[in-house]
């Protein structure tokens, strides 16, 4: 019998490349398992996909896009979710207002603390 627990699967989105490294190499590091989108389009489709997701860490600007679709699709999934931004709330729609924002630039610290919340 394998009494191996999965890591648990956190999906980033992220547009800018050396973050998106960097995020993953923190959580990777904290015994996540990370998933990684740089545009809305393939994170609907990963969202979509047979893959569990468990959580999710969304930039709101993908290169002029917003994420808020994303939001909207793991809201009805029931994946808990916290954006990131330079701008903390500011720009964030109503109906993402009791949403957790983590504020960039990230501390790994802070990160890891905002996932372990989201799956608390």
């Amino acid at each position: 019998m394998n009494d191996v627990t999965p890591a648990r699967c956190v999906m980033v989105v992220e547009d800018e490349m050396f973050v998106a490294m960097l995020v993953e190499d923190i959580l990777s590091n904290a015994g996540y398992r990370v998933i990684k989108a740089a545009r809305v389009d393939k994170a609907l489709e990963m969202a979509a996909g047979d893959a569990p997701i468990d959580a999710a860490l969304l930039d709101i600007n993908l290169n002029g896009v917003e994420v808020f679709p994303v939001a909207l699709k793991l809201r009805e999934m029931g994946v808990p979710f916290v954006f990131a931004s330079g701008y903390g709330r500011e720009g964030l729609p109503a109906d993402f207002s009791d949403a957790p924002v983590l504020q960039k630039p990230y501390l790994p610290d802070a990160l890891k603390a905002a996932v372990a919340a989201l799956l608390a």
